[in-house]
């Protein structure tokens, strides 16, 4: 018999370990929208679960299009 299969949250929360791991500084753009925030919150959850300092820095950007 194998291996019990991993499910979508525990296989996201491996590469996240390896994201974090691997580079210095990570950036997640969090437009407002699903996918973004499940993102989001899958790097909070990774986050909270190692207990690992971390600095988060919030930058708003609004952008306006004129079409004439």
């Amino acid at each position: 018999m194998g291996e019990a299969q991993k499910n979508v949250y525990e296989l996201a929360q491996e590469r996240l370990h390896i994201i974090f791991k691997e580079f210095d500084n990570i950036c997640v753009s969090f437009s407002g929208g699903k996918d973004s925030g499940v993102l989001l919150n899958l790097c909070i959850d990774y986050l909270s679960r190692i207990k690992e300092n971390t600095h988060f820095t919030f930058i708003e950007f609004y952008f306006s299009l004129a079409i004439s």
